[in-house]
């Protein structure tokens, strides 16, 4: 129901199954995501917590439960969850980088995706998400320059690149 966008009639539904399977994180990871769609942030915290409690160790628990505290604006929660995962390298993921776009905090951004490119310098597809958020805190310069950067690390990104430089440079892109 979910699938469908049936939310509230899924809510019972969901209330069912994990009053049936309390510890199957694939339930309460779904009944977060109901929870989520119908727009009780609170709810679904309390339930990627408690899928995160379950299994630490779980990546996407741990980046949902996250991407959630800042969704959240719980900016404290958010940092300790993100620390390890900033340590570890696992914290590159469109979840948090969507979070943390929705609040305009393209800092964060910026922060976490250099400190990703420190470690993982050929990543091209982080230099683009480092570029963008760059861009939309208003640092076309540094924008261009990760551009620039991602063209010479792989010249099939030269076209490409070059088209988003002409764009920034020019005014013509905007960042929605």
């Amino acid at each position: 129901m979910n699938t469908y966008g049936l939310y509230t009639e899924a809510e019972p539904i969901l209330a069912r199954a994990y009053a049936l399977s309390p510890t199957k994180q694939s339930i309460i990871l779904e009944v977060a995501a109901n929870a989520i769609a119908r727009d009780d942030i609170e709810t679904a915290l309390s339930f990627y917590k408690e899928a995160y409690e379950l299994a630490p160790n779980f990546t996407d628990a741990h980046i949902l439960y996250a991407a959630v505290a800042i969704h959240a604006k719980q900016d404290k929660l958010a940092e300790e969850l993100l620390t390890p995962l900033i340590a570890s390298g696992n914290v590159i993921n469109a979840r948090i980088a969507s979070a943390y776009a929705s609040r305009e905090r393209y800092d964060k951004i910026v922060s976490i995706w250099e400190a990703h490119l420190q470690k993982n310098p050929e990543d091209i597809q982080a230099r683009f998400t480092l570029a963008s958020a760059y861009y939309a805190a208003g640092n076309a310069q540094r924008a261009i320059e990760q551009l620039e950067i991602a063209a010479r690390a792989n010249p099939s990104y030269k076209e490409q690149t070059e088209a988003l430089m002409h764009d920034i440079r020019s005014g013509a892109l905007r960042i929605e």
